[in-house]
């Protein structure tokens, strides 16, 4: 017991650090447009994509492995041309969010979100 009482220590310390560095609670409320998104660095705007791109084909591979598989594959099988379409939908909506837009795209593309068929009565 006594040697996990250092490692609660430093989770804890870990944990303050963390909270206390991120964004304020106001910030965080606040959605990113695409108009702001379009400044970011290639940089940043590649790890956000990649980001946005994992975090969805997990979700919705979770109920759909193939739109899942095609969620995955989207971008890196033709990342100059994609991130191009990307860029475009942005300067086109830059009112929305970057999300919103990746979802847009990723229906289109991947049949997601699709109604299943209702069963007759």
């Amino acid at each position: 017991m006594t040697a996990l009482k250092p490692l609660c220590a430093v989770a804890l310390l870990a944990v303050t650090l963390t909270v206390n560095a991120g964004p304020k609670p106001s910030e965080m409320a606040r959605t990113l447009t695409a108009r702001e998104f379009i400044t970011f660095s290639a940089t940043k705007q590649h790890w956000y994509y990649y980001g946005a791109f994992d975090a969805l084909a997990h979700h919705i591979s979770l109920t759909d492995a193939a739109k899942g598989q095609c969620i995955w594959r989207w971008l890196p099988e033709k990342p100059k041309k994609r991130k191009a379409l990307l860029l475009k939908s942005f300067e086109k909506h830059p009112d929305h969010a970057p999300t919103s837009i990746i979802l847009s795209l990723m229906k289109k593309h991947c049949g997601l979100y699709k109604t299943p068929p209702t069963k007759p009565n």
